[in-house]
């Protein structure tokens, strides 16, 4: 039985673990190609194996618009024969909240730069 996300192809962020990594099993398990990444490529993988599938693991910083700007490339070559209104885009991490709130208190910025 097709889900309700067949043929789409989705570039999760944030998906090396918690909500990102439930977001991009979900996405899966309703029928996307799911890209998984995170700031750390191993865990981005260790989503995309535990997915298994077409699922792919990629390591970035989303705070970085050329490293963005490389993996949107990446993400759109990979699947060619798909068009705009099946790609998804979920951005679970790297919303740039630090720098639109600039006066975040400091334990915050400590505790979140972590993780």
């Amino acid at each position: 039985m097709a889900g309700r996300l067949q043929d789409k192809v989705a570039l999760i962020t944030g998906a090396g673990s918690g909500i990102g990594r439930a977001t991009a099993e979900r996405f899966a398990e309703e029928g996307a190609r799911v890209v998984a990444a995170d700031l750390k490529a191993e865990t981005a993988q260790a989503t995309a194996d535990a997915i298994g599938g077409e699922a792919f693991g990629v390591g970035i910083d989303v705070t970085d618009r050329g490293q963005c700007q490389t993996i949107g490339r990446a993400w759109y070559c990979s699947y060619p024969q798909a068009d705009q209104r099946q790609m998804i885009m979920m951005r679970v991490v790297g919303c740039g909240c630090i720098q639109r709130h600039n006066r975040a208190p400091t334990s915050w910025l400590a505790r979140n730069s972590e993780t």
